[in-house]
């Protein structure tokens, strides 16, 4: 059915059966037809996990009613079915010259009063619930600080069902809505945006693509969404590039530096975990090395600075991760600096990062409007952890989420060893017991706890994104870092090198783990059937040997993931030689490859990635490192197996796009705050006879 024939007269329903905004928390999985998968499962997390301490997807939608309502109160109907009948939609100019009347003529008709009176409501409440205050008529009476940008994303989901049977069809959506998110402040910025939106089916895009036969059996219409974001969102901060320090002074402290941005800040030097709980938000973060389950504090920090490390180790993930400036490997920050001195991180002038003293003025170029133009074959994915970021990261210009890491959702959500949920009967402790105890109050059935918080963080990010794909890594903590969970001691091994250790696909079969494992894939299981958030592609990290996969294979099997069934794909992580060595068998057995550079790079140099000693020796770049991604490339395009980068080496060295381009990566995939150059960088390495013109 072209767009034409939702033009046709068709009998307005009652408003109690067709509402026209609706509140997430109104909204379920049976919802999708009314609202779009995404919003319907961002509703269903939200009610199902709000009052259990969960995220909370904030917001409101209005329904494909109150698009519906907006075309027939302003008899739009009838003039938009003449204009865009009667012609040949392969002319370009015709196509051209109707679609700019019929957005013209849609934009020239204000929402009705009712609509906007409903939106108005909505959005009151949404800024009583957030806000503490209804005062959203005009963009100043929401104060715009730091801790309370009062922004909020809004997204446009197209819902297409097919005439006959009422089914809904995904596949129009990335056809029809390159763009589908937008940024907007106050009542006014929602209702213009609403409107703007109401005309992307009648642009010209859509009118060709709306006249191809598989449209045929369709029914098209719109929703969209407006919500507030888990944390506060900094979408300016995300496409800003090119920070530039104004003035100098004197440097205290020198280290890798980790993104490119630049913070100022009072310093507070943390000499162990109990001190933590001091730490404010806006603080520099000043330590030895920090650990995974300091993530909560780190992201209240403007800035990171430690004695240890390397720019893979762990503060320098985290802070990518949460665009946060950092500086690792600085030795002796934590004497030179001191708490309470006010300092400026800058991360901007290279690898080298610099601590200076006082605060500094600096600038930054902007990049928001590029994305429109620089559209590229090689896709470009970001890597996530906590899903309490991902809401404002959505409208990022990205295609995907290259890797989702499951244990930051353990570390910070579940907090729990699964083995001790499963076997809490027989726990020695029992202060540990009591911990549990206190964590899953109202769950009998203490395994759900597991599940129930990771389809919460899993969800709440495929729904963000949906319907880009979301590649989700199951677990890989290493055995150390398993033990730091509550009641994990009791289930793990003490090794003498946890990283080449009992970790990732090596513990999925194995007997004293395998039930835990189960637990995660009935999460991932959930997820894409009950939530129906089928854009998640479960990733296996650390499989050694192609006898290995079969086991991890067999096990997903057996908890009803199947590949194939509902178009489910399994991707494996590429980070060892036998990865790349046994390449084609591995093709065999999986959709996809994720190149993590990081492992890689320590296992074909025989160096300990976290050892300062040898960290000069650490290079992505180097040749032996470079002849294995040119073999794993070509191999797996040769099998017609999807291949991706979720390492560091693009992000940190330019020279590096231009080599994966040539090869044929299918996609890059990096931290959020390298999205921009790394688009711009990719764009002119397929591009090359642009830049010589």
């Amino acid at each position: 059915m072209h767009q034409t024939d939702l033009m046709k007269d068709k009998p307005y329903v009652s408003d109690k059966e067709s509402p026209l905004v609706l509140r997430f928390d109104q909204l379920g999985i049976q919802d999708v037809g009314l609202i779009g998968q995404r919003n319907a499962s961002l509703g269903e997390i939200d009610h199902r996990f709000k009052n259990n301490g969960g995220i909370s997807a904030s917001g409101f939608v209005v329904t494909v009613h109150g698009y519906q309502y907006f075309f027939e109160h302003t008899g739009l109907k009838s003039k938009l079915h003449d204009l865009l009948t009667g012609f040949d939609k392969k002319d370009r100019r015709l196509r051209q010259q109707r679609s700019e009347l019929a957005v013209k003529l849609i934009l020239q008709n204000p929402l009705p009063e009712k609509l906007k009176s409903e939106i108005s409501s909505a959005y009151d409440q949404l800024c009583r619930e957030e806000y503490g205050d209804a005062s959203n008529k005009i963009a100043e009476q929401i104060p715009r600080t730091e801790d309370n940008p009062a922004k909020f994303i809004m997204n446009s989901s197209l819902i297409a069902k097919q005439a006959i049977h009422g089914n809904i069809i995904e596949d129009w959506q990335d056809k029809l809505l390159n763009e589908p998110y937008s940024i907007v402040e106050n009542l006014e910025g929602i209702i213009n945006a609403c409107h703007l939106s109401f005309t992307i089916l009648f642009r010209e895009k859509a009118i060709l693509e709306l006249d191809e036969p598989e449209a045929e059996s369709a029914d098209f219409s719109l929703a969209i969404s407006i919500q507030k974001p888990t944390i506060p969102m900094n979408i300016d901060g995300l496409l800003n590039y090119n920070y530039q320090l104004s003035s100098k002074s004197n440097i205290l402290v020198r280290g890798h530096a980790i993104g490119e941005r630049i913070a100022s800040g009072k310093v507070h030097i943390i000499s162990n975990h109990k001190e933590l709980k001091y730490f404010r938000p806006g603080e520099i973060l000043v330590a030895q090395k920090t650990d995974p389950d300091w993530r909560p504090y780190m992201r209240k920090a403007s800035a990171i600075v430690t004695n240890q490390g390397g720019r893979t180790c762990h503060s320098a993930t985290s802070a990518r991760e949460m665009l946060i400036p950092a500086i690792v490997g600085c030795r002796t920050a934590t004497n030179d600096l001191k708490t309470g001195q006010t300092v400026t991180v800058c991360c901007a002038e290279g690898e080298e990062g610099n601590v200076y003293q006082d605060k500094l003025a600096f600038s930054h170029d902007n990049f928001e409007e590029f994305s429109k133009s620089h559209q590229t074959r090689t896709k470009i994915f970001i890597n996530v952890g906590s899903p309490e970021e991902i809401l404002g990261l959505a409208p990022l210009p990205c295609d995907g989420i290259g890797v989702a890491r499951t244990e930051y959702i353990v570390a910070d959500q579940v907090k729990i060893h699964p083995m001790a949920l499963i076997h809490f009967d027989k726990l020695k402790d029992e202060k540990v017991k009591a911990k549990i105890s206190e964590l899953t109050e109202g769950f009998q059935n203490k395994p759900q706890f597991f599940i129930d918080k990771m389809v919460q963080g899993i969800g709440t990010i495929a729904a963000s994104f949906f319907p880009r794909p979301v590649i989700v890594r199951m677990s890989d903590f290493k055995s150390n870092e398993y033990a730091n969970l509550i009641g994990g001691k009791q289930f793990e091994p003490e090794e003498a090198n946890p990283m080449i250790g009992w970790r990732g696909a090596s513990r999925y079969y194995h007997p004293e783990y395998r039930e835990g494992y189960h637990l995660e894939c009935q999460a991932i299981k959930e997820v894409r059937d009950k939530l129906k958030l089928t854009n998640v592609i479960p990733l296996i990290p650390f499989c050694r040997t192609p006898e290995e996969a079969d086991k991890v294979l067999a096990e997903m099997e057996g908890q009803g993931l199947k590949r194939g069934d509902n178009g489910l794909q399994i991707y494996v992580m590429c980070e060892l030689p036998s990865n790349v060595i046994l390449a084609a068998e591995f093709c065999q057995r999986f959709d996809g490859f994720s190149i993590g550079s990081n492992d890689l790079t320590q296992l074909i140099l025989g160096i300990d990635r976290d050892s300062e000693q040898v960290d000069h020796l650490f290079d992505e770049r180097n040749k032996a490192v470079k002849v294995m991604l040119e073999q794993i490339i070509t191999t797996a395009k040769r099998h017609n197996c999807k291949v991706s980068i979720c390492g560091q080496a693009p992000s940190d060295y330019p020279e590096f796009i231009p080599f994966l381009v040539d090869l044929g990566i299918d996609s890059i995939s990096l931290s959020p705050d390298s999205v921009i150059k790394t688009r711009l960088a990719v764009f002119e390495a397929e591009n090359p006879d642009l830049l010589d013109e």
